[in-house]
């Protein structure tokens, strides 16, 4: 073999080898399941056996495509900021659990046609895990500038109704709220802006001082088969399921099998608004394509 010859071996070796170095550096890390439970610590792996104490930490930790389950409890006044988003292959999913993940089941749909409404959902802190902010002026989980995020199975009670959210999400995209109960938990329920692509599903929230569940300026997103209202002898909120244009034009979204439940007046005297469609100046307006509802005692 000439020097020629051993040099062109030489390099092809070394351009092989390069290929195969970086092909394996663009392989994706491999998806982890955390878990978080009151018994745990935010020293700890994150391990079934040694899981993290708070879903704060979790949320700090958690990349595209893992899992943080999230054992029943009462967490007490967190305030989650989601710090990473997933894509489209490979979201990430924070959801509760009773004893076992997985052992809470989907919703079936709600029975939007009942005679005298729905009663308002009773929360268990053994049953899911709990949020309850204690009156803190704070937003119970943020998921703002995130995108492909899913949030399962979790109630939130007790935040201030001064200025704060059960759940808020701005500037986001592709997000999913799965099975989220929120009893008069803040000003807001769920109050989402300024997005695109979400998904609020199964959820109830009751009893939030200005909206339960509200869409700012957000297009081609869904609610389904959920429940707004208040509670008998409690706050009335002023919106319970609300699509509006306020910062431009909110198009494209959908409201499907929805029930919208106020049970008295409040002391102005109004009744709240129900399922609403909202435009602020000119040109805000709110658009939708399906509505499929029903409401009691809603004007």
């Amino acid at each position: 073999m000439t020097i020629e010859e051993e040099e062109m071996k030489r390099r092809m070796v070394l351009v092989i080898g390069i290929a195969v170095f970086l092909a394996w550096f663009s392989l994706p890390l491999s998806a982890a399941t955390y878990y978080v439970s009151l018994s745990g610590n935010d020293s700890n792996p994150g391990y079934q056996s040694e899981p993290w104490r708070t879903i704060t930490y979790a949320a700090t930790r958690a990349q595209a495509g893992d899992t943080v389950y999230i054992e029943a409890g009462n967490y007490g006044a967190e305030h989650v900021v989601i710090s990473n988003s997933g894509t489209s292959s490979s979201p990430i999913v924070f959801e509760g659990y009773k004893n076992t993940p997985g052992d809470i089941p989907e919703p079936g749909p709600f029975d939007i046609h009942r005679e005298g409404g729905l009663p308002p959902p009773v929360l268990n802190a053994g049953e899911m895990p709990l949020l309850h902010g204690g009156g803190s002026v704070i937003t119970g989980i943020d998921l703002s500038s995130r995108k492909y995020v899913e949030i399962k199975n979790v109630q939130i009670t007790g935040y201030s109704t001064s200025n704060s959210c059960g759940i808020s999400a701005e500037s986001a995209s592709d997000l999913i709220f799965n099975n989220i109960v929120i009893f008069e938990g803040a000003r807001d329920g769920i109050m989402i802006k300024k997005s695109d692509r979400i998904k609020i599903l199964n959820c109830q929230v009751y009893g939030c001082d200005m909206s339960n569940i509200i869409l700012l300026t957000t297009n081609n997103s869904l609610i389904e088969n959920c429940l707004a209202g208040d509670k008998p002898g409690g706050i009335v909120s002023d919106y319970y399921i609300s699509i509006a244009g306020y910062y431009g034009n909110s198009y494209g979204n959908t409201i499907r099998h929805c029930y919208a439940n106020n049970n008295h007046k409040g002391a102005d005297g109004h009744y709240g608004h129900g399922i609403c469609l909202k435009g602020y100046g000119g040109y805000k307006k709110a658009c939708i394509k399906e509505f499929h509802f029903n409401f009691q005692g809603v004007l």
